[in-house]
Parts: C-alpha cells; sequence; structure tokens
C-alpha cells in the first residue's frame, strides 16, 4: 500500500545575540538592547518514522529592550511577514517531497533551511542576515542571502540609500565593477589573448 507521511515533534533552540552594556548604561540603569533568534527544526517521516523525506529549519526573531519598543514592532512584523512567506512554501516543499518519496529509493529528500543571523545590534543600527538553502533533489542545492537594516531609535527599515552618503556614485561604480567583471569572463571564455588584453585595460581605465 501507499506509505503516508507522519510528522516529528518540533523541536526549539534558543539563540540569543546580546549588546554588552557600557558604563553608561550601567549608570542609568537601562535595560539593554537583545536581539533573540529562536530557531525551529521539523524532520517530516514516512509512515514507519525511520525514513526523513523533508527537512525544516527557519528562525523567529524578536528585540527586547525599554527604549526600543518602536524596533521591537519592525523587527517582529519583518520576522512575521518572512513566516508568512516561507509557510507557503514550506507546504509546497512537503507535498512534492511526499509524493516523490513514495515507492522511490532514489529519493534523498527535500530541504528547506532559512537562518536569521545579528550582524549588527547597537543603539543605532540593527543588522540581520536572512540566509535561505533549498535542496529540491538534483547535484546542487540553491542558496540565498539576504541582509535588512533597521534604525534602533525610529525602527525605520534602512535602506542602501540611507547608510551611504554618496549613493548614487556608488551605484554607478558598482555597476562599472560589475560590468568589466562580466566583460573579463567573457573574454576568457571566447575571445583571443589580445582581445583580452585589450578588454582588461579598457575596464582598468573606466572604473578607476
Amino acid at each position: 500500500g501507499m506509505k503516508e507521511p507522519v510528522i516529528q515533534e518540533e523541536t526549539e533552540i534558543i539563540i540569543e545575540e546580546v549588546e554588552e552594556e557600557s558604563a553608561e548604561d550601567q549608570v542609568a540603569e537601562r535595560i539593554p538592547l537583545r536581539v533573540h533568534t529562536t530557531v525551529n527544526h521539523k524532520t517530516y517521516y514516512l509512515e514507519e518514522g525511520k525514513t526523513p523525506y523533508f527537512y525544516l529549519q527557519y528562525s523567529d526573531v524578536s528585540v527586547e529592550g525599554s527604549d526600543f519598543e518602536k524596533l521591537q514592532r519592525s523587527v517582529e512584523s519583518w520576522s512575521v511577514e518572512r513566516s508568512e512567506n516561507l509557510r507557503s512554501v514550506h507546504e509546497t516543499f512537503q507535498e512534492r517531497a511526499a509524493s516523490e518519496s513514495k515507492d522511490n529509493e532514489d529519493f534523498y529528500g527535500y530541504t528547506l533551511y532559512q537562518e536569521v543571523s545579528v550582524a549588527r545590534a547597537d543603539e543605532k543600527v540593527v543588522s540581520l542576515l536572512d540566509d535561505t538553502h533549498q535542496y529540491t533533489g538534483g547535484a546542487n542545492s540553491t542558496f540565498y542571502r539576504e541582509g535588512v537594516n533597521f534604525d534602533a531609535q525610529s525602527g525605520t527599515k534602512l535602506e542602501l540609500k540611507d547608510l551611504l552618503n554618496e549613493y548614487v556614485t556608488f551605484v554607478e561604480s558598482l555597476s562599472l565593477y560589475i560590468s568589466a567583471g562580466i566583460n573579463l569572463q567573457t573574454a576568457l571564455q571566447f575571445c583571443t589573448s589580445d582581445y583580452i588584453k585589450r578588454t582588461s585595460e579598457d575596464n582598468v581605465l573606466r572604473i578607476s
């Protein structure tokens, strides 16, 4: 008969990124800023409980600190939005993995792995890194990394232009740098040594 999937109980690991209190904080007896990431795991097994067909990991994020209420709301709203987006992907992956795993000895399971880490957390800026790893069969997995920044005082989600004094100049320089890399890779694959030399010299002049 067809094997029905079962779900293993969820386990939870708590990881905390804590900013150390400065001397000023201790004198004023203020509650320091704390960013909490909660890592949740689920493994889905076939009926006999021995063969896993889908592994899920995801993170929830929250903020603690009496002077950071706006930041708390912004970060938790972002975390909820992430969870909602993940839920739809998770449901699709689970259904496909359960279907492919039945009577398939060559099936190695699906993986959906998301983890948030704290790159910076102080009274000015909170920066989070959101890493995603997906495996749905084949030779290679798919990896994504996204960064998000918040103004610690106002809770506003910051864009790149908010962090750079010369944003337009930076974007133009970055575009030239990327274009130079693409041109050089193309030359290395398809062109003669003379063309590579001319292309390399031209790119150096354009981005210097």
